[in-house]
C-alpha cells in the first residue's frame, strides 16, 4: 500500500477513543475504495466520515487531510472538496492559518465557480468575524458577479453566499439589504434543519429588520415563513405581534403593544433611534391599508379623512404623509390642496394573507356587480347593439 493507505492503517489501531469504532470502520472503508479508485463511493464515504459528532476538538482531520485526502484531491467533484475542506478548516484554531489553507483550496478548485464561490463565502465569514469590512464588501461584490453569471447554482452556494451577505449588512445596520438577503438564505435551505434557538434568533433579527427597513413595507413573507413561528412562547412573543400590527396597519394594536413593552423596546438601540420612524411608517401603512379595502369609485379622500385613518392629531400634517408615501412609490395620487382631497389611484401590491384575501373576494364581487348593472344597462338604452 502507498504511503495514504499505510496512514489510514495506523488511524484504524489508534482508534480506542470514544467512538473510535465508528470512525475506524469509515476509515477502513475509505482506504479499500481509494485502493480500488471508486472516487464516487470515496466521495460518499468521505460525507459519511466528516459528519460525525467527532469533530468539535482535537486536530484529526488536519492530519487525515494533509496524509490522505490532499492526495487524490483533484480526483474529488470540486464543490464536494469544498465542502469537506471548510468542514476540516474548523479543527485549525488560528484564523490566518485557516485562510491560508482555505486560499489554497481555492486555488485548487478554480476552474470550478461553484466550489470557488463557496470557499470564498467561508473566508468571507471569518474575515468578518475579524471586521475586515471593507474586504468582505470587496468579496461579496465578487462572488455575486460569478453566482449571477451561472444558471442553477446549488443551493448550498447560493446559501451560503446569502447568509454571508446578510451577516455583513447586519453589521453596517443596512436593514433591507439584511431583511432581503435572509429570506434569500432561508429560501435555500431546510429552515427545519436548523437548531430551534438558532430559528428563534433569526425570526428576531428579520423582524426588527423588517419593522426598521426604510423601504420594507411588505411583510407577509416573514410571516407566512415557518420560521417566524419560533419567536412564539419566547421572551420576544411581543416582536411578532408587532410585526402583525405593521402588516394590516392597526395604529391601536401598535400602540397597546409599544405600551405593554416599553422596556423591552427601549433595550433596543436602533428602535430608540427610530421611534419616530416607526410611528410614521404604521401611519403611512394604516393609510395603505384602509385605502386597500376602499373601492375604486371611493377613494377620493379628505384631508380630515386620512387624518383619521393615519391617526394623525393635526390635518396640517397630512400633505406630509402622502408626500412620504408618494416618494416611497406605495401609492400613486392626485393631491388637491384648494380643495384639501386626494384622489389615490394606485395602491402598491402587496403579498396577502388570508384576511385581505377575504378583501380581494369582496372587491371581485363588487366588480362583477357593476359589470353585470353595466351590461344591463347597455342592452335596456341599445339593444340593437347587443344582438348584433
Amino acid at each position: 500500500p502507498n504511503m495514504a493507505d499505510q496512514w489510514i492503517q495506523a488511524q484504524v489501531k489508534e482508534a480506542n477513543f470514544e467512538g473510535g469504532e465508528v470512525v475506524a470502520t469509515h476509515l477502513k472503508n475509505l482506504e479499500e475504495l481509494h485502493s480500488k479508485k471508486l472516487w464516487h463511493q470515496l466521495t460518499v464515504e468521505l460525507e459519511a466520515l466528516l459528519a460525525l459528532p467527532n469533530w468539535s476538538q482535537g486536530d484529526f482531520l488536519i492530519r487525515f487531510y494533509k496524509n490522505f485526502l490532499s492526495t487524490f484531491q483533484e480526483r474529488l467533484n470540486p464543490l464536494k472538496l469544498s465542502q469537506f475542506g471548510i468542514t476540516i478548516s474548523k479543527q485549525l484554531t488560528d484564523s490566518d492559518t485557516t485562510l491560508e489553507f482555505l486560499n489554497n483550496l481555492i486555488c485548487s478548485v478554480r476552474n470550478d465557480a461553484e466550489a470557488r464561490i463557496l470557499l470564498q463565502c467561508a473566508v468571507g465569514s471569518l474575515r468578518l468575524q475579524r471586521k475586515e469590512v471593507k474586504m468582505v464588501k470587496e468579496l461579496l461584490e465578487e462572488t455575486k458577479e460569478t453566482l449571477d453569471s451561472l444558471t442553477g447554482a446549488d443551493s448550498v452556494v447560493s446559501a451560503s453566499y446569502y447568509i454571508l451577505s446578510a451577516r455583513y449588512n447586519k453589521l453596517i445596520e443596512n436593514a433591507e439589504a439584511y431583511y432581503n438577503d435572509m429570506l434569500m438564505y432561508l429560501s435555500h435551505i431546510q429552515a427545519d434543519s436548523l437548531p430551534q434557538e438558532e430559528q428563534a434568533s433569526i425570526a428576531y433579527d428579520l423582524s426588527i429588520a423588517a419593522l426598521v427597513g426604510e423601504s420594507v413595507y411588505n411583510f407577509t413573507e416573514l410571516l407566512v415563513h415557518p420560521i417566524f413561528q419560533s419567536l412564539k412562547n419566547t421572551p420576544n412573543e411581543w416582536l411578532g405581534s408587532f410585526v402583525q400590527a405593521f402588516n394590516i396597519g392597526d395604529y391601536p394594536a401598535f400602540t397597546k403593544i409599544l405600551a405593554e413593552n416599553r422596556s423591552a423596546f427601549n433595550e433596543l438601540d436602533i428602535f430608540k433611534r427610530k421611534e419616530n420612524f416607526l410611528v410614521e411608517k404604521i401611519r403611512i401603512l394604516a393609510l395603505m391599508c384602509n385605502v386597500f379595502r376602499l373601492s375604486s369609485d371611493k377613494r377620493t379622500l379628505t384631508f380630515s379623512q386620512v387624518a383619521s385613518i393615519a391617526h394623525l392629531d393635526n390635518v396640517d400634517l397630512v400633505e406630509f404623509l402622502l408626500i412620504k408615501s408618494l416618494s416611497l412609490k406605495l401609492i400613486r395620487a392626485v393631491i388637491d390642496q384648494v380643495d384639501q382631497t386626494v384622489a389615490i389611484t394606485w395602491v402598491a401590491p402587496r403579498v396577502l394573507e388570508m384576511s385581505q384575501l377575504g378583501v380581494m373576494k369582496t372587491k371581485l364581487a363588487e366588480w362583477q356587480d357593476k359589470v353585470e348593472q353595466m351590461q344591463n344597462f347597455m342592452f335596456s338604452e341599445s339593444p340593437e347593439l347587443l344582438n348584433n
